[in-house]
């Protein structure tokens, strides 16, 4: 029996499976960090100049609405930190910042 790292890595290429999980976890980051703020989904869209049926659709994980720049671009507003390092590999290593962690700086 295969192990695979995600459902996504069965049947997807390595790379695309990679992207695709890597949304899906931004995504769950991106709702978390709405939900500690206490936000509503109509106060977040209202805060990040979104239509709230787009926090609905990530909320929901459509993960196929959404680019990987568009929700690095969501945490920066909700101000998470994003820092994006090329490794000597070619592999990238992504940090987010949550925003008590930036502002304890």
């Amino acid at each position: 029996m295969k192990i695979y790292s995600s459902p996504f890595h069965a049947t997807h290429s390595s790379g695309t499976a990679s992207k695709l999980a890597l949304k899906v976890d931004l995504m769950a980051l991106i709702t978390s960090v709405i939900k500690k703020q206490g936000l509503t989904q109509a106060k977040a869209a209202e805060l990040l100049g979104l239509h709230q049926s787009r926090i609905s659709e990530i909320k929901n994980v459509r993960i196929d609405k959404f680019t990987l720049d568009a929700l690095l671009d969501i945490l920066d507003k909700l101000g998470c930190g994003v820092v994006l390092t090329l490794k000597d590999d070619l592999n990238v290593e992504i940090r987010i910042e949550s925003p008590s962690s930036i502002e304890s700086q």
